[in-house]
């Protein structure tokens, strides 16, 4: 096994270049591929992942999932933690009481049986992912019935552990030496099959091998040589890494766990999570292993990027696009926080936009990080901006909804700053328009933004350099103020989602964090910021702090029925030198009587003991006794005396009140806590846990009386609650539980369900709208201007989502036939020329403009019917006679013509007087079939006046002569629908969605794109809501009665519970309605992924597609490199999309197994045959079973069915022996009557050159290099030379109109296309992306200037 890795690592960059070679004869390539299939390196992921074997995707992605499993352990080690803080609270409270929900067997007898050796047990949680497994299961069973196992990693993970055990564990890792490895022991083991796929041993550390000392590769911040130089963690492939992996199996002292305050963590897990989560309030909220959440599943998926200069964020996206897709396939837990990272690293060019592009493909990703580790924190200075953080603050205006928390560490400027602020104060603008007056329409969602997230979670820290006058502007951009209505012109917050923000280590001081916290506990300002982390601000003193927290206890005393309690829940005040003045005791002093709300107070490392001669720890046991809220303190790296914390025990001990107060952290303390001293100080928590479990355990079965479901809409323990989800009543005052009969704890453990505020109930079915008449005698405005008493911010929120339901219903005269909307998008391959011939038509990105229609009414939430479609005359003649009532159709514009498809790859020109006849007579009533039109093509005018002709009284196009930007659209399209779908008239609609392009910071000349959208007829009557849809609980369902292949709806269902953990987008995508067929169930996952990088090729895709479609039998022929397999793969996906259209009921897409290259016709029919049995066409084969009974089988699930097999890469076999056996499998498919409906595209380096194959002809295709055009703008794609849009249009300029077609060798190039040619691989694509990776930047700008 040591061999075998030496090998790899020595051999692994070589052999992806040699695997990429494209000589004449692929002798070369054919060998690196067996190779590497030997070696364990799977060929689809190399080749389908990485563009064109590109080292430095594999680099990348390696990373990624090389950090997922690093990621694993380390929640393996967060689970046993978990484990040791409860599991005796957990078994005392079984074995005292008889409480349902427990189990029957004793939690530490359980675990007595695994561990037997009571020594080993106390000092070791972590010593096999065995005990690691069982640990989750116990608590999964007993109290946390969210958690996550891991599962689906456990057999690798443990495995993986054995062998690096095996391979490394002779070396002395606690000394943290980083020698070379060693030689391994005897009896290594081989690892099994990885989940992830690539991430086999042999695998991983063959990528991590490539450190090649190619200067070509330094593009990245930091010195380190090779491809992971620039490694997203400092452990991947490197020596620490083996050190992290054998430590993670070493015992350490249990008993720290319980004073370990809120870093409770071994310290080596605690740095990996610090790296891809850098706000300790973040990490808090996502493993609150010191607070108590039984509804946490304290899972979490960092995406770590690597550390680089980004100028552009495709390539990477492309990468990271297919990671999540793959392990949201992996793990169906919708209660897993996804988070992408990005350390040490700078920004600029189109990363903003690219970014935003890739996360609109990745909807499972909830948070963003930027964090700059390596540099010391500076003083304040006002140093330009050279890390590109300005680009940053622009970000935050356009990311998705569904990316609700964002973390600035250590990387914003002044300038950046300041324009952040803007950006904020643009949103709330934005949004106040989008709200408007209520009585005018709907509103949109406190959840809910039309300028982008709606962000509950925000971190600016450790950023000493800013400037305080910023900092004000942006603490009044927490609250609606006076001044804030005067200065600013908004009378909201323009972040009225924020409820947790980290501002640590700023060095803002004692005046500054004042007035953010009077800002908070000002009744007036209706903040809603439920967590603080005010840490390492040199607060000092705290004399202004300390005034205005006395002010609130003053002016709102809790002992009073129907004070006002501010929202604020968390205070962080760490690392503050509060030792200096009273505050910290004034703070102890004010738990009494829950004086502040607070449930958690962090004042670590703040030298504290006594102050003013009092004994802190005297004053907390004495606020304790008339405390009920508060659970964790934490007073780690203080220097308590021993006398202090022997008078809290013994006190402690005297004290038989029941308390919930169930964390205390003293880690750090100087002098360290004892062993005795631990003890006493967990018997006295253990009091307080056992009190909290008691509680949630006899609340939560408590009968319902009323309520179905309780919305609970704090950040911590789930997201804020769309407007709209259900019918909301807040003068229920019944208890309220979820459907599953639970009451859901508050973050404090209380009884009280959303933690002593009112309770919000959902009816389980909505409620039906009051008459007319009625509803126009109602005040609209019952939205508080300011805090009722009693009432916090989730209060508020289920108000305005009451008003909303019902002024959903307000225009009676609005409502359609239907609340039903087909998106036609049009993508033809090729337009025929009288002169020249077939023409390419270049692709637009209708997979981004799919993913984005389909999240705006996810995260609308009502009753919406929304089917995509292909635009060709027969789907729109179908749509129409079904009576849908809303068209968005999208496609290439033209002056006079609506580009529709033929139904077979081939432009459709449909005349526009045509279009306004065949509307004309589908009229129902009298009127058009659609009320509504959005036409998305530039050149649009003339189609939508056509519509406005043919009777559609609502149409929304771009103006004729523009061309419409990519930002611009995104914004204005889901700005625009967002809108109309929570009930928005036409023109309300029409307005927010300019706006949106205007405030857009991304959009350059916003004010000039805003006025590229029309709405028609021009002074039209608009003033009319298309949709008029109840609100669901869960969208979309699908519809059995489904009259289209690609239609889903949305429609009440059963409400499920809401988490910080559980993504308000689910990672179901719009790709997968068009696999979902009637049933709902995806039928495209035997589809090849989509090429990377695949353009040029349309001509070729027509011809092939129409010889698929009209031969039985078709081959497509070239050498490698050519793009056989990519070609293949891009038709697999255009059929899939148009099957109904084409007569195709499935395709079966296999790519010949090099590892079967001695079992030829295994190599095929094997995986075949899997594909058949998952398409339940067939039944699995028995152990003992031969081709014969494979080829039966396989022949016999393929009758009476129209489909689609494509065989990849038949030149594997065809050398070997028994190569013969395809054309005889071929032969009895084609030749009985049952299988005539069956045909076959192969891909191949050469011609099978037989005659005829069971009655069946061999169609040959020629596949051969690409043009002058397509070969400059692949290379434009794939060069990390050309990151912008201008960069890219200046390189195509190179290529002269008159020579766009040329190919190499052609006798008519110039001299300079020539030059172009022999640099760029001459048109074979795989040559053109070896260039693009190999070029200099000096070899670049040279090639641009000859």
């Amino acid at each position: 096994m040591y061999r075998r890795i030496r090998l790899v690592d020595g051999l692994a960059p070589q052999l992806l270049q040699m695997k990429s070679s494209r000589r004449s004869d692929g002798e070369i390539s054919k060998a690196a591929n067996q190779v590497c299939s030997n070696l364990g390196f799977r060929d689809d992921e190399i080749d389908l992942q990485c563009i064109g074997d590109d080292p430095r995707q594999a680099a990348d992605w390696f990373s990624l999932e090389r950090c997922l499993i690093l990621q694993a352990m380390a929640r393996g080690q967060v689970r046993n933690v978990l484990f040791e803080i409860w599991k005796d609270s957990l078994d005392e409270v079984a074995s005292v009481t008889d409480i349902r929900g427990f189990s029957s067997t004793s939690v530490v007898g359980g675990m007595e049986r695994i561990l037997e050796d009571e020594t080993e047990r106390r000092l070791s949680l972590v010593h096999s992912a065995g005990d690691d497994d069982e640990k989750a299961k116990l608590l999964k069973q007993n109290l946390f019935k969210e958690l996550g196992d891991d599962s689906d990693s456990l057999d690798f993970r443990r495995t993986m552990i054995s062998q690096y055990n095996d391979i490394y564990g002779s070396r002395d890792t606690s000394s943290g030496s980083r020698a070379d490895v060693t030689e391994p022991r005897a009896g290594s083991l081989e690892l099994p099959s990885s989940p992830f796929d690539d991430d086999s041993l042999s695998h991983t550390v063959a990528i991590s091998s490539l450190s090649m000392a190619d200067d070509s590769l330094s593009h990245g911040p930091v010195g380190r040589k090779g491809l992971l130089r620039s490694s997203p963690c400092s452990i991947i492939g490197s020596t620490v890494e083996r050190e992290w992996v054998l430590k993670h199996q070493q015992s350490f002292d249990v008993d720290a766990v319980h004073v370990g305050g809120f870093c409770s963590l071994p310290n080596q897990s605690q740095e990996l999570i610090q790296t891809v989560l850098p706000s300790k309030l973040l990490q808090n909220e996502v493993l609150p292993l010191n607070d108590f959440v039984p509804t946490s599943s304290f899972d979490f998926r960092a995406l770590a990027m690597p550390e680089r200069n980004y100028y552009s964020f495709r390539r990477e996206g492309q990468v990271l696009s297919r990671v999540c897709e793959k392990h949201a396939g992996i793990n169906e837990s919708e209660d897993v926080f996804w988070t992408l990272s990005f350390t040490n690293s700078t920004f600029a060019g189109e990363y903003a936009e690219s970014l935003v592009q890739a996360l609109y493909r990745c909807p499972i990703i909830q948070s963003i990080s930027f964090s700059e580790r390596d540099p010391p924190i500076q003083v304040p200075t006002d140093n330009e901006d050279e890390s590109g953080s300005t680009t940053l603050a622009h970000l935050a205006g356009t990311l998705p909804p569904w990316v609700t928390c964002l973390t600035f560490d250590n990387v914003l400027s002044n300038d950046a700053f300041s324009q952040l602020v803007a950006v904020f104060q643009t949103m709330g603008r934005l949004d106040l328009a989008a709200e408007g007056d209520v009585a005018d329409g709907p509103s949109l969602s406190q959840q809910s933004s039309v300028a982008g997230a709606a962000f509950q979670f925000l971190a600016i820290s450790n950023s000493p350099r800013l400037r305080h006058e910023t900092f004000d502007l942006f603490y009044q951009l927490l609250g609606s103020q006076l001044r804030l209505e005067k200065d600013l012109g908004l009378k909201h917050a323009s972040l009225p989602s924020l409820v947790a923000l980290d501002l640590s280590g700023n060095l803002l001081g004692d005046d500054s964090v004042a007035a953010l916290l009077s800002t908070i506990y000002d009744k007036g300002t209706r903040c809603s910021l439920e967590r603080l982390d005010v840490s390492r601000n040199s607060i000092g003193r705290g004399d202004a702090v300390r005034r205005v927290l006395v002010d609130y206890v003053k002016n709102n005393p809790q002992s009073e029925s129907g004070s006002w309690t501010s929202s604020l829940t968390w205070l962080g005040l760490a690392s503050n030198n509060l030792h200096q003045g009273r505050l910290s005791i004034d703070l102890l002093e004010m738990l009494s009587n829950d004086a502040l709300g607070l449930t958690a107070l962090d004042l670590s490392d703040n030298n504290l003991d006594r102050c003013d001669g009092q004994d802190l720890l005297q004053v907390l046991l004495t606020s304790l006794q008339t405390n009920k809220q508060v659970c964790s303190l934490d007073l780690s790296s203080n220097v308590f005396s021993d006398a202090s914390i022997n008078s809290f025990i013994e006190t402690s001990k005297t004290m038989k009140w029941p308390h919930r107060f169930a964390f205390l952290g003293l880690k750090g303390n100087k002098p360290p806590l004892s062993k005795i001293q631990i003890r006493g100080v967990k018997d006295f928590l253990a009091r307080g846990k056992s009190e909290r479990i008691k509680d949630y355990k006899e609340k939560r079965h408590q009968p319902a009386k009323g309520a179905v479901f309780a919305v609970r809409s704090s950040y911590a323990t789930g997201r804020m609650p769309f407007v709209g989800e259900a019918s909301l009543d807040t003068t229920s005052t019944a208890a309220s539980v979820p459907s599953d009969g639970h009451i859901l704890p508050s973050r404090d453990g209380s009884l009280s369900p959303l933690g002593g505020s009112s309770v919000v109930s959902v009816a389980a079915e909505p409620t039906p709208p009051p008459p007319p008449e009625e509803e126009e005698e109602k005040s609209v405005d019952t939205v508080p201007s300011e805090r009722t008493p009693g009432l916090t911010g989730e209060s508020i929120v289920a108000q305005r989502a009451d008003v909303l339901h019902r002024e959903v219903h307000t225009r009676a005269s609005a409502i359609p036939v239907n609340n039903k909307i087909t998106v036609l998008f049009s993508a033809p391959l090729v337009y025929e020329d009288v002169n020249i011939g077939l023409c390419p038509i270049n692709s637009l990105d209708h997979e981004l403009e799919r993913e984005i229609l389909w999240q705006v009414f996810k995260e609308a939430s009502r009753d919406i019917d929304l089917s995509f479609d292909c635009a060709t005359m027969k789907r729109l003649l179908a749509h129409m006679t079904v009576g849908c009532t809303c068209l968005h159709f999208s496609g290439h514009g033209h002056k006079s013509h609506l580009t529709f498809e033929d139904g077979r790859g081939g432009m459709h020109w449909l005349a526009v007087n045509i279009l306004r006849d065949v509307i004309s007579r589908n009229a129902q009533g009298g009127s058009a079939p659609f009320k509504f039109v959005f036409v998305s093509a530039c050149h649009s005018l003339l189609a939508g006046e056509t519509f406005v002709r043919a009777g559609v009284p609502h149409v929304v196009c771009c103006q004729q002569e523009s061309q419409l930007m990519n930002s611009a659209a995104l914004a204005f399209t889901r700005a625009f629908y967002l809108a109309l779908a929570i009930g928005r008239t036409v023109r309300d609609s029409f307005e927010i969605g300019r706006q949106a392009v205007a405030c857009s910071p991304s959009v350059p000349s916003p004010e000039t794109e805003m006025k590229k959208f029309l709405l028609l007829p021009e002074g039209g009557d608009h003033e009319y809501a298309v949709f008029n849809a109840e609100a669901v609980q869960e969208w979309p369902r699908v519809k059995p009665e489904s009259t289209g292949p690609h239609e889903m709806g949305g429609a009440a269902s059963v409400p499920r519970r809401s988490s910080l953990m559980r993504r308000s987008v689910i990672k179901s995508s719009s790709r997968h309605v068009h696999a979902g067929g009637g049933s709902g169930i995806p039928t495209d996952h035997h589809l090849p992924s989509p090429p990377q990088g695949f353009l040029g090729r349309e001509v070729d895709m027509y011809k092939l597609l129409n010889a698929v479609l009209e031969k039985r039998f078709v081959n497509l022929v070239g050498p490698v490199g050519m793009g056989r397999s990519s070609l293949a793969a891009a038709l697999c996906h255009y059929v899939h999309d148009r099957k109904q259209d084409m007569n195709i009921d499935d395709i079966f897409y296999v790519r010949a197994d090099e590892a079967r290259r001695n079992h030829p016709l295994s190599a095929i029919l094997v995986p075949l045959h899997k594909q058949l049995v998952t398409a339940g066409r067939t039944m699995p084969l028995p152990p003992s079973y031969d081709m014969d009974d494979v080829s039966s089988a396989v022949l016999k699930a393929l009758q009476g069915k129209r489909s689609l097999i494509v065989l990849d890469r038949i030149e594997v076999i065809e050398e070997s022996e028994g190569a013969s056996e395809l054309p005889l499998f071929l032969n009895n498919l084609f030749r009985p009557q049952q299988t005539k409906h069956v045909h076959v595209l192969m891909t191949a380096q050469n011609p099978l050159n037989l005659p005829s194959i069971g009655g069946v002809g061999e169609h040959v295709q020629e596949l051969g290099p690409m043009n002058l055009k397509n070969t400059v703008k692949l290379f434009g794609i794939s060069c990390r030379h050309v990151c912008t849009a201008r960069e890219r249009r200046k390189l195509e300029a190179m290529v002269s109109r008159e020579e766009e077609d040329a190919r190499a060798g052609d006798a008519s190039l110039s001299t300079r296309s020539r030059d172009i040619f022999s640099r760029l691989g001459d048109g074979i694509p795989a040559r053109i992306v070896d260039c693009a990776y190999h070029i200099s930047e000096e070899e670049y700008h040279d090639m641009l200037a000859s």
